[in-house]
């Protein structure tokens, strides 16, 4: 009897519950079935450890060279859609818990400075180590210093893209008026 109220508990509070994430102290979910196959960011049987954002961050930082891409060009990279698109179809591919609604591009941005429970680990498909992520980051900061821009929505990228379109092709005519010979065949 005492495990049939204990069970009906547990199911009642999600299965272990929720908990806080131990970086940024979003709410988490815990992983209501217990046994993923997740290769990449397992969804954790216990309440504790980082939210979907800090994880996919945690993630990227030990990512190489992608961390040390992240490192010298700022956390705003990580705002073009492209760039979140091509990580999504790398989690899709690698099999995750994580859905592309569950991260907060925003979140991981604003959050980038935040500490992480645990110290980055230097192995053999990451080369690089804190410091060197450190200086890296210090060496992005003062060659982009004021450059950032907000990335272009989808309308402003489509009409500058429009806009070179014409221009290519505008010079192209021009060449072609400056240069009668090039209209005329060989041997003409």
């Amino acid at each position: 009897m005492a495990k049939r109220q204990r069970q009906e508990q547990m199911t009642f509070a999600n299965v272990g519950g929720a908990c806080s994430c131990e970086r940024c102290g979003a709410p988490c979910r815990v992983d209501p079935v217990p046994g993923s196959q997740a290769k990449l960011l397992k969804r954790s049987a216990r309440p504790r450890g980082l939210c979907a954002s800090c994880a996919v961050h945690d993630h990227l930082r030990h990512l190489y060279p992608v961390n040390l891409t992240l490192a010298r060009g700022g956390p705003q990279l990580l705002a073009h859609p492209h760039i979140q698109q091509m990580y999504l179809d790398l989690l899709r591919m690698a099999g995750t818990d994580v859905t592309a609604e569950e991260i907060d591009w925003q979140a991981i941005i604003r959050n980038w400075d935040l500490p992480f429970p645990t110290a980055m680990l230097r192995f053999a498909q990451n080369p690089v180590s804190e410091e060197e992520i450190a200086m890296a980051r210090l060496e992005g900061q003062q060659r982009r210093a004021g450059t950032w821009k907000e990335p272009l929505t989808e309308e402003e990228f489509e009409a500058q893209r429009q806009a070179a379109i014409k221009k290519f092709f505008d010079g192209m005519d021009k060449e072609r008026h400056e240069d009668p010979s090039a209209d005329r065949r060989d041997g003409d």
